[in-house]
């Protein structure tokens, strides 16, 4: 954070109360006036100094916490960060809800029957949060139909409902079970942007030099149509499809939209005439390859049976996080392309997670990624003793 106190020091302003009193009563001898009773203990002296040093006190701390600050992209925040980026033609992004399709099957389907709309689906407990989507229209099966799709959407405007398959399977309709394969959403979940957000998108900006765009002023079009984070844009340079062509890929944080996000991405490249990197820019979902991951957790022996198998569970859980699988977990290193998954920092983060997690130990050795990211295809926890 920038030191906004020094900044008024260094130009000469007094920045506390004794200082400021000295320039008063200095100010004071100039105009003429005397003063006979310079002591501290002086009711008169100090009533008047009083007067005037309180409020500017008070004035340069408003001008040092809150104003200051909005003169510049570093520091500015709420409605002064807006103003800024409007400079740039951007515009602060509102978040939207997750919409996707699940797939619904009863076991009884001899006659009619109907699911109403706003019926909730819901995850397990995840590390305590419990993530929920709802029907956006009734669901009706007809007699005879045991399996139906239905559009859902969760709602609130949440990047975290962005869930990999199989996470939303809980109903509170007997009989009736959920599922979701990897490509279930069709419109990713945005929370509202933040200032830091907002404050690197206008970064991004200044890369704008002309119609030849760089690596920032794609990354910018990328993220703001794909609804992602700019970081989480790479690109191939030496020319995939020979000369003059490059490739983009986008990492999505949690799960994997339909294809026709993507689509949308690179129809807007196309047709609105953006060049850069010659005039062949594609852009791509970052790959994945699949891993099985394995462990032996090693839980405190005061630890009674049923809790050892709730945390065994929530282990699971945040390794799945690790691998971009969910969100409920902070302080976990995620997967990253051209970067290295180490397994021993694993290891520390969930020890540091779980107090009664002793040890953990990993068949796996550290994975080494290029311009992809593993996924998990099955995680295998096993209790120690």
């Amino acid at each position: 954070m920038a030191d906004f106190k020094r900044f008024f020091s260094d130009g000469g302003v007094p920045i506390n109360e004794e200082d400021m009193k000295a320039v008063f009563k200095e100010k004071v001898i100039e105009s003429g006036s005397s003063i006979s009773n310079n002591s501290q203990f002086s009711p008169f002296w100090r009533l008047i100094s009083a007067f005037v040093t309180t409020p500017a006190l008070w004035l340069l701390n408003t001008l040092i916490a809150s104003i200051a600050p909005q003169f510049y992209l570093k520091t500015a925040t709420g409605s002064y960060l807006d103003e800024w980026a409007a400079n740039y033609n951007v515009i602060r992004n509102v978040g939207q809800p997750t919409i996707g399709q699940l797939e619904f099957h009863r076991l009884e389907e001899e006659q009619e029957r109907v699911i109403v709309a706003g019926t909730a689906i819901k995850t397990l407990s995840i590390n305590g949060i419990v993530y929920r989507v709802f029907l956006i229209d009734d669901l009706m099966f007809e007699e005879g139909v045991a399996y139906k799709s239905a559009r859902v959407s969760s709602v609130v405007n949440d990047a975290n409902t962005n869930l990999a398959a199989g996470y939303f399977s809980q109903i509170d309709e007997p009989g009736v079970f959920v599922d979701h394969g990897e490509s279930w959403i069709s419109q990713i979940g945005v929370s509202d942007e933040t200032d830091d957000e907002l404050r690197e998108r206008v970064r991004l900006k200044f890369n704008t030099l002309s119609h030849y765009h760089t690596d920032g002023v794609y990354r910018s079009i990328i993220s703001e149509f794909a609804n992602v984070s700019p970081e989480n844009v790479f690109f191939q340079h030496d020319a995939p499809r020979g000369p003059a062509t490059a490739n983009a890929y986008v990492l999505f944080p949690l799960a994997v939209p339909e294809s026709s996000v993507l689509q949308r991405v690179n129809a807007h490249i196309r047709d609105e005439g953006h060049h850069g990197h010659g005039d062949d820019v594609m852009v791509f979902e970052m790959p994945r390859q699949s891993v099985d991951v394995v462990c032996s957790v090693f839980i405190a022996n005061d630890v009674i049976e049923f809790e050892r198998e709730r945390i065994k569970v929530e282990i699971e859980q945040a390794i799945r996080a690790a691998f971009r699988e969910n969100a409920a977990y902070t302080g976990i290193a995620l997967t990253y392309p051209n970067s290295r998954f180490s397994f021993a920092r694993l290891s520390g983060e969930l020890i540091r997670l779980f107090p009664d997690l002793d040890h953990i130990e990993f068949e796996n050795s550290d994975i080494h990624t290029e311009m992809w990211v593993p996924a998990v295809s099955s995680v295998t926890v096993n209790v120690g003793v």
